[in-house]
């Protein structure tokens, strides 16, 4: 099983840049004050490789779907992707718990989320809640997850080696996401 890094990060978006993947460059990282008020306001503290990659590239798209980015001021008059708008709502609504943290939404309801019930070492796994409700494991840290989506959305085939990704023995179930469930009982008042 391959373990990801930021070097493999990197030769992938240097080679779909512009194409699949759309990254703010290196002179828009993220200020250190500016997460640990993030982690202060969601409660959580983000990934080592979620960290990275703030401080790399902030945030932008691959194939179109946003990775949620994080931008310096908080409150009112936020853009949509930024994660600490977009994980505070998702919560008021009841479609997310505090033990989880939304990184992206993608075409066909797909909801990937990092699942804080299994942080250690500084890292915790992304599953993926597909629009049957059913949550799968996804990648065991930030870099899997992005080479993962940019290859995706690439056409590249992912060895069969990756495919799942080396998880750790009996993985405890995720915490699904309460979205849609919730939603339609809001949305059509039931």
């Amino acid at each position: 099983m391959k373990t990801y890094t930021l070097d493999d990060v990197i030769q992938l978006v240097d080679k779909y840049e512009g194409d699949i993947v759309n990254f703010a460059s290196k002179d828009k990282e993220v200020d250190d004050l500016v997460i640990e008020k993030a982690e202060e306001i969601l409660g959580l503290q983000f990934t080592s490789s979620y960290k990275v990659f703030l401080k790399h590239y902030k945030g932008g798209d691959i194939g179109g779907y946003e990775i949620y980015r994080l931008y310096k001021e908080c409150g009112e008059d936020i853009p949509f992707d930024d994660i600490v708008f977009q994980n505070l709502n998702d919560r008021k609504r009841g479609f997310a718990t505090p033990e989880q943290l939304i990184v992206c939404d993608a075409d066909f309801g797909e909801t990937f989320y990092f699942d804080y019930t299994q942080f250690r070492d500084g890292e915790c796994p992304i599953y993926v809640m597909l629009s049957s409700e059913d949550c799968e494991y996804y990648a065991s840290n930030f870099y899997e997850f992005l080479c993962k989506r940019i290859k995706e959305s690439a056409g590249e085939e992912i060895p069969d080696g990756d495919q799942p990704i080396e998880k750790i023995e009996n993985t405890p179930t995720p915490q699904p996401i309460p979205f849609y469930k919730s939603f339609w009982k809001k949305l059509w008042k039931r």
